[in-house]
């Protein structure tokens, strides 16, 4: 069978972005590692507050949207979340549900990430102590050895000092990529403005983006050497 396919279009047959990688700091992350996830994922299992860590992995909730949520932003009829957008001005988006999520989405009422305490809004402080013991935990699971007092010895410390939870948050934009997801309604997802955000910032080159480009790219080659792909000159295309 022979193909027609043009040179110079090769990035419409292998689409990818071009992204600028930032350490994570003051609030803007990375997308977190396969060796990170397994060990957050491992965590998530059994710490109090895996379930909210899961939330912004695969909602790509901002860690202050999550003081937000409620258990009436979620339908379940309709396999969607809101998220109350708490920047920009972009207002309520809708995402979809993982279904990595639904074992915890018991729904009931009120926040959906209260206080450790009551009922009320959870606190920015309060976020910062639930990252705090969490990424302590993702370090122990890691390997650090922990001192009489409970604390992580730092010369065995594993985790990554710029792992932040932003980091979730570009991570799930990364996975929506790599499945696929239109760019646009990526942006739609992460409630941004402007889509230069959602290309420049959170979308990164996944592992299996680059190792599918990089298979394809190799098939083309073969495909030209025995002849299956017709190359068709631009001059001759556009007189044809």
């Amino acid at each position: 069978m022979v193909f027609a396919c043009r040179v110079f279009a090769l990035c419409n047959i292998v689409p990818c972005i071009y992204r600028l990688c930032l350490k994570a700091n003051d609030g803007i992350g990375r997308p977190i590692t396969e060796d990170e996830r397994q060990h957050i994922l491992n965590v998530c299992r059994t710490h109090k507050h895996g379930f909210w860590v899961l939330f912004m992995l695969y909602t790509g909730a901002r860690p202050v949207e999550t003081r937000l949520a409620k258990w009436e932003d979620v339908d379940l009829d309709n396999n969607r979340i809101t998220i109350h957008s708490a920047k920009n001005n972009f207002g309520d988006r809708l995402v979809p549900i993982n279904p990595e999520l639904l074992p915890y989405l018991t729904c009931g009422d009120g926040y959906i990430f209260p206080q450790d305490d009551d009922q009320t809004q959870a606190t920015r402080g309060s976020l910062r102590s639930w990252w705090k013991g969490f990424k302590r935990a993702v370090d122990i699971d890691m390997g650090a050895q922990v001192s009489v007092r409970g604390g992580v010895i730092p010369v065995t410390s594993k985790v990554a000092p710029d792992l932040v939870p932003y980091c979730l948050r570009h991570t799930c934009a990364t996975d929506w990529y790599t499945a696929g997801v239109p760019i646009n309604t990526i942006r739609e997802f992460m409630g941004h403005n402007d889509i230069s955000t959602t290309t420049r910032v959170y979308v990164k080159l996944s592992d299996e983006a680059f190792n599918d480009a990089a298979a394809r790219i190799a098939a083309f080659e073969q495909g030209k050497k025995e002849h299956k792909i017709l190359i068709i000159p631009r001059e001759q295309e556009m007189t044809s």
